[in-house]
């Protein structure tokens, strides 16, 4: 960060003030969010990925859903429930 290597344990970035790059490139910080509410069928997952290969809410919004962006699935519902996942907190 503006020229040094930071310290193991990680600081806070103001992205107003501080240049942060990688290898010699500029990381932009995110400007934009992007949020989908799924009503999630029955035998769908609510995870990024599954070991069992199990159908994921990820596999149901497919690339079309994603649109370029990396999504992380929140809220919980099992397999045998659907329905919009409530928020976790």
């Amino acid at each position: 960060m503006n020229g040094e290597r930071p310290p193991p344990t990680g600081l806070l970035i103001d992205r107003r003030s501080n240049r942060v790059t990688v290898n010699g490139r500029l990381v932009k910080p995110v400007t934009r969010h992007r949020y989908i509410v799924l009503n999630k069928p029955l035998g769908v997952i609510t995870t990024a990925n599954d070991e069992s290969s199990r159908s994921t809410v990820l596999d149901v919004v497919g690339d079309e859903g994603k649109a370029g962006h990396r999504l992380f699935p929140v809220g919980r519902l099992d397999a045998g429930h659907h329905g919009p996942a409530p928020p976790d907190g």
